[in-house]
């Protein structure tokens, strides 16, 4: 379906159709009367199109630039290559702008949008196709492990405007955490330290440290305990 943004322009020109419209009147209806009220339809309808972008265009000439050379070369350079040489694989993340602490693993199919907006501690893991949603900046912490097919999200929108503008919103994660499989950590949230946050849990609020943490939504569970051997932190 085609959606357009409303304009005044597009706006009058629908108020006019409405008004030529006669052919099946309101008997009981003035002519007055119903222009007014297909005025009143025309502005309904137009109040509800949305587009997702907000005006002006959230994105910079540059950004839309560096993502588009990053489209290329994460599909020509990047995916491609197997995940043994991950040595290539950060190379080019860190080209791109990516601020990426000693030891970290990124496998190549996660999904990373603006690399430019992820920094991560040292020996960090991000798994198998886990979604880095950079609209925002993504902070991950030391020794913290991001399992497959987790998404974190750091945009979205203002469902409350027409036209829905993009809200970019950072996420932190802290140090030693383990953001299980298939988990989706929503934006503007940050979690604790030493923090697990379980699989297929939604997370849309701050989570605090050292707790185990699962649900839709996600909320503590209960304490997290390690010896000190399984504690490298």
């Amino acid at each position: 379906m085609h959606i357009r943004c409303f304009e005044p322009a597009y706006f009058v020109k629908r108020v006019r159709q409405f008004a030529c419209k006669k052919r099946h009147p309101d008997a009981t209806m003035s002519d007055s009367t119903i222009t007014r009220t297909q005025a009143a339809a025309a502005l309904q309808e137009a109040a509800v199109i949305q587009d997702g972008r907000g005006f002006p265009n959230p994105y910079s000439k540059v950004e839309r630039i560096r993502r588009a050379l990053w489209v290329v070369v994460n599909a020509v350079l990047y995916r491609p290559v197997p995940r043994l040489l991950k040595g290539w694989h950060i190379t080019w993340l860190r080209i791109f702008g990516a601020r990426l602490g000693r030891g970290t693993v990124v496998y190549p199919s996660a999904e990373i949008y603006f690399p430019w907006r992820l920094q991560t501690g040292d020996f960090c893991v991000i798994g198998d196709r886990v979604r880095i949603y950079s609209l925002g900046f993504i902070h991950i912490g030391d020794h913290t492990v991001i399992s497959q097919h987790a998404h974190l999200c750091a945009g979205t929108h203002d469902y409350t405007l027409p036209h829905m503008p993009l809200i970019r919103s950072d996420v932190h994660i802290g140090r030693g955490c383990w953001i299980c499989a298939d988990a989706f950590v929503g934006p503007g949230v940050r979690v604790g330290d030493h923090t697990v946050i379980g699989a297929r849990a939604v997370v849309v609020k701050d989570m605090p440290a050292r707790m185990v943490c699962g649900g839709n939504p996600c909320r503590p569970l209960k304490p997290r305990t390690t010896g000190p051997k399984a504690d490298p932190l």
